[in-house]
């Protein structure tokens, strides 16, 4: 048995337990979740990673919005046309 006293971070969910984030980190979304509040900024900067691969973008250079959006946009229509030639065939 473990001898130590229990602390706010032993009763964290385990998608909460990084000592860095703290409660004004988070919101209540509309259906009463909690989430982080730079959830989106987040998620642009992973797309963004993604893409650093496949486009001629820097992981370590500033971008814009819509260098992403333009990005996504180029692969959905190479997708589309590569399904379009495939139900073709």
């Amino acid at each position: 048995m473990i001898k130590r006293e229990v602390t706010e971070f032993d009763l964290r969910c385990p998608e909460f337990q990084n000592r860095d984030l703290k409660p004004e980190h988070f919101e209540f979304r509309d259906d009463g979740k909690i989430v982080r509040k730079d959830r989106w900024e987040r998620g642009i900067y992973k797309i963004h990673g993604h893409l650093c691969g496949l486009f001629d973008f820097s992981s370590r250079k500033d971008f814009e919005l819509d260098d992403i959006v333009k990005a996504i946009e180029k692969l959905t229509d190479e997708a589309k046309e590569a399904t379009a030639d495939a139900e073709e065939t």
